[in-house]
């Protein structure tokens, strides 16, 4: 079982941020982000993802199977390789070399390592014509280190590999690069990034990037580094020792949602450094957090006798007006795992069967209730 605080919540950041000071506004409805998610990105209606067969697939909302991202039926859906370097199939993507793909408002991005020292990227416009070569950059792309798109930049891990020693050995340095898509002008925001970071772990907001890493140093132990834009300075922003106990789930321009391990879950004013308890639970398990836009959908989980754990409940959250839904029964009908404000999609399935069912059908109301 589990405390909701709505109410308290909608009072306290009146009095935390309205008191002359500032208005607590949430995210713009018109704020543009995306990110991956288990190497699998969405748009409102669906699901893109590279498929076993080096072709792009597209699975629409709902859908019990996905589909090409091909419509011709002339085509025969052969894709690229040494003797066919340049296929007329949209579906298609580059068998000998590694390719990641991301989707982002209209269009699909490839990211092509050639070598291992460059990669391409290439756009297609998802109901237009077959794709284009967008830029050629020195470095690798390693997307699985996290991948992001805010407003018109793409922010993704990528290595400056240089041959060293006598017997040509590669040293391998990882940074963050940031693409703008309107410029086609690209830079390092980082410094070299020593520590291993998670998958799928990077947040960008207004004038930081943020990053969850693996310390060599503490045994693997995980911390969050912030990285300003402007400048490229870099801090520790959440300690390994915090960390244990304070896990920050999304972080926005002027404050953060965060996880406590006592079974909190809060938001904290980066300004102030005062804290606002959202959901307190005050029985046995554990909570499940995903925040995203105005929105936060957690799960409370029971231990069993025999170790495993067991879906207890499921809520939906509103963080601007501090309304909730209880969809328990629609995360065990869907299989529901993460939340996308920005594509207005709750996220469905496996690793490997991902995807999507609209916030709407989900909550049973009409509109954008995270807006």
């Amino acid at each position: 079982m589990k405390k909701i605080l709505g109410l308290v919540v909608v009072m306290s950041w009146t009095l935390l941020l309205g008191c002359g000071k500032k208005e607590f506004t949430g995210v713009s409805e018109d704020y543009r982000y995306t990110e991956m998610y288990r190497m699998s990105t969405f748009s409102p209606t669906g699901v893109f993802f590279r498929g076993s067969s080096e072709m792009v697939f597209f699975r629409p909302e709902d859908a019990k199977e996905a589909v090409l991202l091909c419509y011709d039926p002339n085509c025969i859906h052969e894709p690229a390789s040494q003797y066919n370097p340049d296929p007329t199939c949209r579906a298609a993507l580059f068998p000998d070399v590694k390719t990641y793909i991301a989707y982002y408002e209209g269009y699909i991005y490839y990211f092509v390592n050639e070598d291992l020292f460059s990669h391409k990227i290439y756009k297609m416009e998802v109901d237009g014509a077959g794709r284009v070569p967008v830029a050629e950059i020195p470095y690798t792309a390693e997307i699985p280190g996290g991948m992001v798109f805010c407003e018109d930049k793409m922010y993704y891990i990528v290595a400056e590999r240089t041959s060293v020693g006598e017997m040509g050995e590669l040293e391998s340095k990882n940074y963050v690069l940031e693409y703008d898509l309107k410029s086609d002008k690209y830079r390092i925001v980082t410094s070299q990034i020593t520590d291993g970071p998670l998958g799928d772990a990077m947040q960008v907001t207004k004038d930081y990037l943020y990053l969850n890493v693996t310390s060599s140093s503490e045994n693997g132990a995980i911390y969050v580094k912030r990285y300003n834009l402007k400048t490229t300075e870099e801090e520790v922003f959440i300690s390994t020792k915090e960390y244990q106990t304070h896990r920050p789930i999304r972080v926005y321009d002027d404050y953060y949602v965060y996880y406590d391990t006592s079974g909190k879950i809060g938001i904290r004013d980066l300004d102030t450094g005062k804290d606002t308890i959202i959901v307190e639970q005050d029985g046995e398990g554990w909570l499940n957090p995903v925040a995203s836009g105005n929105g936060l959908f957690y799960r409370i989980y029971e231990s069993k006798e025999d170790g495993s754990t067991e879906l207890s409940e499921a809520y939906f959250y509103n963080i601007l007006t501090g309304e909730e839904w209880d969809i328990t029964d629609k995360v065990t009908e869907f299989d529901i795992k993460g939340y996308d404000a920005y594509n207005k999609v709750f996220i469905c399935g496996s690793f490997t069967d991902t995807c999507v069912v609209s916030e709407a059908k989900v909550l049973g109301v009409k509109g954008d209730v995270s807006e």
